[in-house]
């Protein structure tokens, strides 16, 4: 249909999308937004991880976090980590919830040459300001 299933999430697919036996969704670290659950429109469609590790490298941090209903199978809980870099001001804590959304993707179909999607995050309606 319009919708690849990651585990127990989707993902829009691709308009130009033809039927293939095999397809596979890559999303690189930089392209997982953290997202606060509260600032969004529709936060059904976050993937929840919790943080395993936090790495300082200078200017962003390097976040490795488990992610078990982004897979399916037996093999999910071993399949299940995903790293995600985040700005040095995110606090990136051991042990903390992390919401995240993929803001581009890769889709590639059997041998057919790679189908990037971006995916804008729409940011909830922000009160207007006050008047005085």
């Amino acid at each position: 249909g319009d919708r690849l299933r990651l585990g127990r999430h989707t993902l829009p697919c691709p308009v130009a999308l033809g039927p293939a036996e095999a397809i596979t969704v890559a999303v690189r670290p930089e392209d997982l937004a953290p997202i606060n659950p509260s600032e969004i429109l529709n936060p059904d469609a976050l993937w929840l991880a919790r943080i395993e590790q936090a790495i300082d490298l200078g200017h962003y941090r390097k976040v490795l976090a488990d992610a078990p209903d982004l897979f399916a199978g037996d093999e999910a809980s071993a399949r299940a980590k995903v790293k995600v870099y985040v700005p040095k001001a995110f606090s990136a804590r051991e042990g903390d919830p992390l919401w995240l959304k993929p803001s581009r993707y890769l889709v590639y179909a059997g041998d057919a040459q790679p189908i990037e999607v971006h995916q804008p995050i729409v940011h909830a309606a922000l009160p207007s300001p006050l008047r005085f």
